[in-house]
């Protein structure tokens, strides 16, 4: 659902700093974006350069979104944080700036579960995205490990501290250990 044009009252451009106080959407910029009409190239741009970075990758989501949009507006806003479940927030910011609710209409059932379907399409892409991405690096640490034994590196020292730096701490031993079980002929 892209949003469409309004003309009300308070139909003014958000300002960076208050699209950047805006809580809770770490794990829905993407959707969100798409509901501002951001292209889904922009935003799978954005995720590639800033991967592990959720924050950052809302807050270019956003810059994208006010670049890209001829009159983008706290009505149109609050119309996509409401489509994408987020009606609190979006009463909220209704709240803060002066808008009336009456913008955000009437949730009904149906677009209810429709919304919600969709929240859960979306994580599953998003998961699978994501999990192509570690797929990727844990071929990249292969490479870099592969790189190390060549070159007849006295110790893993580097090696294991690029892995520390690279792979989220919850998955980081089990990677480390498949490496190790990879090219079983290092030594530490």
């Amino acid at each position: 659902t892209k949003i469409h044009e309004s003309h009300g009252e308070h139909d003014h451009p958000p300002s960076p700093g208050d699209l950047a106080e805006l809580p809770g959407l770490t794990r829905v910029w993407y959707r969100l974006g798409l509901v501002l009409g951001v292209r889904a190239d922009d935003l799978d741009m954005i995720e590639k350069n800033y991967p592990r970075n959720a924050g950052i990758c809302k807050l270019k989501m956003f810059a994208e979104w006010r670049r890209g949009d001829s009159n983008p507006t706290y009505e149109k806003l609050v119309r996509a944080l409401a489509d994408i479940g987020k009606r609190k927030l979006a009463e909220s910011v209704c709240s803060t700036q002066g808008i009336s609710l009456s913008v955000l209409g009437d949730t009904d059932v149906t677009k209810f579960h429709q919304s919600h379907e969709e929240m859960e399409s979306d994580a599953v892409t998003t998961a699978k995205r994501r999990i192509k991405y570690l797929q990727n690096e844990y071929e990249e640490l292969v490479i870099m490990t592969q790189e190390a034994v060549k070159a007849k590196s006295p110790t893993l020292t580097q090696f294991r501290t690029k892995i520390t730096l690279r792979l989220p701490e919850t998955i980081r031993s089990e990677m480390e250990s498949s490496l190790m079980e990879k090219i079983p002929f290092i030594s530490n």
